[in-house]
């Protein structure tokens, strides 16, 4: 029923059998503008009780969320009480009831258990989509923590939680946070499924008239906020209704027309649309206050949140692997997988600086295959590059765990080695990429084997200190490489090899020396 300012008047009379214990008097909605209980004591003398959300919790005969009264009654003696109830603009429908400690005891502990629940998931969906929209520049995660925020603020106020812990003494600020949040949650809710939805591509009629809800929505709960009239709150809910149903028309149309990684994500979002339903029903009387209109939207948003987050990052997944992947291309070769001249030059450039303070030996190794400008040649681009891909991996599996394989140019690779390393530990490397190379290939036309060219670069412990930059030392390796074709070359298993040992103080490569 809707009351609309007047009162509604309730007697009744009990009479108490036995020691019991106290009885009490619950009416079980916490939205509830003013109750007060009216009886007369043993001694004929007149009593009140007061609770309801227009009044300081301190005023309250029981605080809670809702509002009950202690019966105080003899045993044996009949009792009347008068159960005055004033509620404005939202239809009334609650039953009132009698309950006895312990049950009261147990039915609290229920309750604020449940409610903790929903408020501990609520508020860490709003902090990690918070943290997600900041880290990423999400649209989508910052409109679902909106929205997550502004649902559970006003269920915190219409479950009475809010004035109960947040404002005890602030009665005002009930009725006028609950609608303004409601309508914020909804607001919130429209825009959510048309960045998700990607309404303004797929129907631009239904996204204009989304955002012109939004707006709507927005001047309602600003409007009730300021002013609890009839009027304002016809307008609010007339809009809130109109706004459910739009929503889950978008709901359906853009999981139906986006693409199928988004159907499913944005069909995760039917459940608070169908919830929602209850609450305006209720607004207009159509059905009781119960379970469904206190609690669905509470049990939609925690059967949502997983779902939705899920989809939300892989719908972020999807926004950022093309971004992901150029940035890749940057650092990582996209033929061999192997790291790029630049991250080789950064991390050479970390193991010279830890050389020099801890006076460590190290070594580069620069890599040349010299027949893949003929293998392409005579067989064409495919072959030429299932070359360089067969050289990198036998490269890498030559490698240790510790150092630092790269592709340096079409055909030339660098293998950087940290640590202590002597100059015959890097010679036997070199000999060992010789003979690796030399191994048939399946992969190749006639089986052909790789032909290397090597360079290696050794820094001793006493010369780390006058070892040039990183990237003077990987210029000078390379033309030690590129010059290798020159001079009298010693034949090696068809192939030619030859190997120096860079001489850092005068930057230069000296002591020639033949691999293998």
């Amino acid at each position: 029923m809707a009351i609309r300012g007047g009162t509604l008047w309730q007697r009744f009379d009990a009479v108490a059998v036995g020691s019991v214990g106290t009885w009490w008097l619950a009416v079980p909605l916490p939205a509830l503008d003013e109750a007060t209980l009216y009886y007369r004591d043993g001694g004929g003398q007149s009593q009140r009780q007061e609770a309801g959300d227009s009044r300081a919790i301190s005023r309250w005969a029981l605080r809670g969320r809702y509002p009950v009264f202690a019966l105080p009654a003899e045993v044996g003696v009949p009792m009347r009480y008068y159960l005055q109830l004033r509620h404005s603009r939202v239809p009334f429908s609650a039953l009132p009831f009698a309950i006895n400690d312990a049950g009261l005891i147990t039915l609290r502990q229920n309750e604020h258990m449940l409610l903790g629940i929903y408020f501990g998931l609520a508020i860490l969906a709003v902090a990690l989509a918070t943290a997600n929209a900041v880290a990423y520049r999400d649209s989508g995660f910052a409109a679902y923590a909106v929205h997550v925020a502004a649902l559970s603020g006003a269920q915190a106020v219409l479950t009475g939680l809010a004035s109960l812990y947040l404002w005890p003494e602030l009665p005002q600020l009930n009725n006028a946070s609950a609608i303004f949040l409601a309508s914020l949650s909804a607001a919130s809710a429209l825009l959510f499924v048309c960045i998700i939805g990607e309404l303004q591509r797929l129907a631009p009629r239904l996204d204009a008239l989304m955002k012109a809800l939004i707006l709507a929505l927005l001047a309602c709960g600003i409007a009730n906020a300021l002013m609890l009239s009839e009027l304002a709150f016809v307008a609010y809910n007339t809009v809130l209704a109109l706004s459910v149903a739009v929503t889950a028309v978008g709901v359906v149309l853009a999981a139906w027309r986006s693409d199928a990684d988004l159907r499913w994500l944005v069909l995760g979002f039917l459940p608070v649309s169908v919830a929602a339903v209850f609450p305006v029903l209720h607004n207009y009387g159509l059905i009781e206050f119960g379970f469904l209109t206190q609690y669905a939207l509470m049990t939609a948003l925690a059967v949502q949140a997983p779902v939705l987050f899920y989809g939300l990052c892989q719908r972020l997944t999807g926004r950022l692997l093309p971004s992901v992947r150029a940035s890749d291309m940057q650092v990582i070769d996209p033929l061999t997988g192997l790291h790029s001249s630049p991250v080789l030059a950064h991390r050479l450039q970390a193991v010279m600086n830890a050389a020099q303070r801890h006076q460590q030996p190290f070594a580069v190794l620069m890599i040349s295959l010299v027949n893949q400008a003929s293998l392409q040649a005579a067989h064409g681009r495919e072959v030429g590059e299932r070359a360089i891909v067969t050289a990198a991996a036998r490269i890498r599996s030559v490698a240790r765990p510790s150092d630092m394989v790269a592709r340096v140019g079409d055909a030339q690779f660098a293998l950087l080695m940290a640590g202590p390393v002597t100059a015959g530990a890097v010679n036997d490397y070199a000999t060992k990429l010789l003979a690796s190379g030399l191994r048939p290939s399946d992969d190749l036309p006639n089986s052909n084997g790789l032909q290397f060219h090597i360079a290696v670069g050794h820094i001793e412990a006493q010369d780390t200190a006058l070892a040039p930059d990183a990237e003077t030392l990987l210029a000078r390796m390379l033309t030690a490489l590129h010059g290798m074709n020159g001079g009298s070359p010693r034949r090696f298993g068809g192939f030619v090899c030859r190997a120096a040992v860079l001489d850092a103080p005068s930057g230069i490569f000296k002591q020639p020396r033949w691999c293998g």
